[in-house]
C-alpha cells in the first residue's frame, strides 16, 4: 500500500508549541547541562574517564553517546543531507521487516539504550514536570497491529515514553531505529509505521473511553547517522476514520515535520536538543497536546466520527 510523504525540516516553533514562559524554558535548558560541557565543547570517546562522582547526571549517557559516535560510518549523511521533499513509499506490513535491518540489531539496540537514557535523564531533570501532568514512564518497546482499508499491518517501536491509562501503557513518544545503508524511503517507512502504530494505540484508548477519534499528534524520536532528531505528524480525525475503513486514496499525502539533526556530542547541538526535549515534555503534560492517551486522562467533551486504525 503506497502513500506519498512530504517531509520538511522546520524550526522548533513549528514543531512543538511552547507552553511555558521563555524564562522557564531557559531555566530548563540550564538544568540539563552535563559536566563535560562545562569543561569543553566536544564530548569525545573517553570523556567520562575523569567525570567527578559528585556530578553523576548524564555520565552514562555521554559514555554511550561518545562510543556510538565512533561506530557511525563517516561516509553516511545526516537527515539534512538525506531528506527528500516528497517521496512515495510502500508501507511495510511489519515495520521491523525492512531489508538488511536484522543485521544491525546490536547497533539499533545501542540507539534504543541511548534514547531511553536520554529521555529518562531529561524528564527527571525538569523541575516540577511530574506535578504539571500525568506521570511519564520509559519502556523498551511495543508492538501494535492496525488495519488500513481491511489490510493488517504491524508496527514495533524500539522504545517509548508512555503514560498509564486504566493500567495500560500507551506511548506518547516512540523510538525508531537507523541502520547503515538505510534508504530515505526505508527511513520514512519505519517512521510512518511507528507513527501509525502509536496512533492506533491512542485512538483505541479513546474508543474504550467512549469517545470517537479526534485530531491526533504523534511524536517519534530517533537517530539518522550520528544525529538525534524529533519527527512530528498530525492526523486529522476525518482522515483517520476514512483511511481505517477505505485505505489510502490514490492521491493520499501525509506531511511529516522534522527537527534538524543534533550531534549530541557537540555542546551547541546538545543545548538546542535539550530545548526541543524540554519543550516537548512540557507540551505533552500541559493538557494541550492532541494525543489520545492524554486526552483520555484529562477527560473532556471532544467527539468525532467512528473509526480507529
Amino acid at each position: 500500500m503506497s502513500v506519498t510523504i512530504r517531509s520538511e525540516i522546520v524550526d522548533l516553533e513549528l514543531l512543538v508549541p511552547r507552553t511555558v514562559e521563555s524564562e522557564r524554558e531557559d531555566a530548563d535548558v540550564a538544568r540539563l547541562v552535563p559536566w563535560v560541557f562545562c569543561q569543553t565543547t566536544i564530548a569525545e570517546e573517553g570523556c567520562t574517564l575523569d567525570w567527578p562522582a559528585s556530578e553523576p547526571r548524564f555520565e552514562y549517557l555521554l559514555h554511550k553517546l561518545s562510543t556510538y559516535r565512533t561506530e557511525v560510518p563517516e561516509s553516511e549523511r545526516g537527515i539534512s543531507g538525506a531528506i527528500q521533499p516528497s517521496a512515495t513509499i510502500t508501507l511495510p506490513r511489519k515495520s521491523w521487516k525492512l531489508p538488511r535491518r536484522e543485521y544491525f540489531k546490536g547497533f539499533i539496540g545501542s540507539q534504543r539504550s541511548i534514547l531511553y537514557t536520554l529521555l529518562n535523564d531529561v524528564y527527571s531533570g525538569l523541575d516540577g514536570v511530574r506535578e504539571q501532568g500525568p506521570r511519564v514512564r520509559l519502556e523498551l518497546g511495543w508492538t501494535k497491529k492496525y488495519i488500513i482499508g481491511g489490510n493488517r499491518f504491524a508496527a514495533r517501536s524500539e522504545g517509548a515514553a508512555v503514560v498509564k491509562v486504566r493500567e495500560m501503557s500507551v506511548p506518547i513518544v516512540s523510538f525508531t531505529g537507523w541502520f547503515e545503508g538505510q534508504t530515505w524511503d526505508q527511513f520514512l517507512s519505519e517512521t510512518l509505521s511507528i507513527m501509525l502504530g502509536q496512533l492506533a494505540k491512542n485512538t483505541s484508548i479513546l474508543q474504550r473511553e467512549g469517545r470517537g477519534p479526534q485530531d491526533q499528534e504523534t511524536f517519534v524520536i530517533g537517530f539518522h547517522v550520528p544525529c538525534f532528531h524529533v519527527a512530528y505528524g498530525l492526523f486529522p480525525a476525518a482522515t483517520v476514520a476514512r483511511v481505517h475503513l477505505q485505505g489510502f486514496s490514490l492521491a493520499e499525502v501525509f506531511d511529516l515535520k522534522f527537527s534538524r539533526g543534533y550531534d549530541l556530542c557537540l555542546k551547541d547541538d546538545w543545548m538546542q536538543a535539550m530545548r526541543v526535549l524540554a519543550r516537548l515534555f512540557r507540551y505533552l503534560v500541559s493538557g494541550k497536546a492532541k494525543v489520545g492517551a492524554l486526552q483520555a486522562l484529562r477527560g473532556g467533551s471532544e467527539t468525532g466520527g467512528n473509526g480507529s486504525f
